[in-house]
């Protein structure tokens, strides 16, 4: 895909039960989206750059409820925010979906797959989060709130925190997640509940065309084995030089990457 300069990224708001999802999206309004869901704690607004380069095909980027600009809803769990981001799908007029999630995200696209049979042509799960025991109680250790303080040391917690998934920077890549974190509504819990949820039992159910990836720098990288191990026919590809931020840091690669996958389907499925 090309860089196609300025950006044609439109922003809105869809109504839910229990408020709004907010939403960005791009590219032909009569074509099926690619539907993309983020990882925690950031918002849609890190599908940016590869929807740029996706052009002209529609994009739909959403927020998690509770994060970026979407309304929190009273239950935090993966199949809670399937079910309000599955609503916002509805309002908007979404019948067939192509679908992308990125850690988190990989597990809502799947509860979201999983839920609505027939719905998703293809699915693609950046650094799916089938996890072993280690890699589990690393990130059970690491799920706790960010406590306020008068002194305002939280916002260097935070930005240390992001900062650590962002190694390379740049500093305007840190700081926007610094602050998305900081406005979430309880992050530590959102990981607490994709501990919960049994991405692999949803994983191994699917039986529509499937890709995993992830940054070579990915700390949860070993997912893209387990989805080897539990679909032999699953796309599997890693994306050198980049990490937890892959589609910031290789925005072309992962366009181009998608483009190929999703674009099959048009032409087979």
């Amino acid at each position: 895909m090309a860089d196609t300069g300025a950006s044609c990224i439109q922003r809105g708001y869809v109504d839910v039960p229990g408020g709004q999802v907010h939403f960005r999206s791009s590219g032909d309004s009569a074509d099926v989206p690619i539907v993309m869901l983020h990882q925690t704690a950031s918002s849609s607004v890190m599908f940016e750059a590869v929807m740029d380069r996706l052009e002209p095909r529609r994009c739909l980027a959403l927020d998690t409820p509770g994060f970026g600009s979407s309304t929190a809803i009273p239950v935090v769990s993966i199949e809670a925010w399937a079910g309000t981001l599955s609503a916002a799908l509805e309002r908007l007029g979404v019948q067939e979906m192509d679908l992308v999630g990125h850690h988190t995200g990989a597990a809502v696209a799947v509860a979201i797959a999983t839920s609505r049979s027939g719905r998703v042509r293809r699915i693609a799960l950046g650094g799916p989060p089938l996890l072993g025991g280690q890699a589990r109680e690393r990130i059970a250790r690491g799920a706790t709130a960010i406590e306020r303080h008068p002194d305002g040391r939280h916002l260097l917690e935070s930005w240390q925190r992001s900062a650590h998934y962002a190694p390379r920077g740049p500093v305007e890549l840190v700081e926007r997640e610094a602050l998305l974190l900081l406005t979430a509504h309880s992050p530590h819990l959102a990981v607490q509940a994709v501990l919960d949820y049994d991405v692999e039992g949803a994983v191994a159910s699917l039986a529509i065309p499937l890709l995993a990836f992830a940054g070579d720098a990915d700390p949860i990288i070993e997912g893209l084995a387990a989805v080897a191990d539990m679909r032999p026919d699953a796309r599997i590809e890693v994306i050198p030089d980049a990490g937890v931020h892959a589609f910031d840091e290789r925005p072309m690669d992962v366009a181009d990457m998608l483009a190929a996958f999703f674009d099959a389907g048009r032409r087979t499925d």
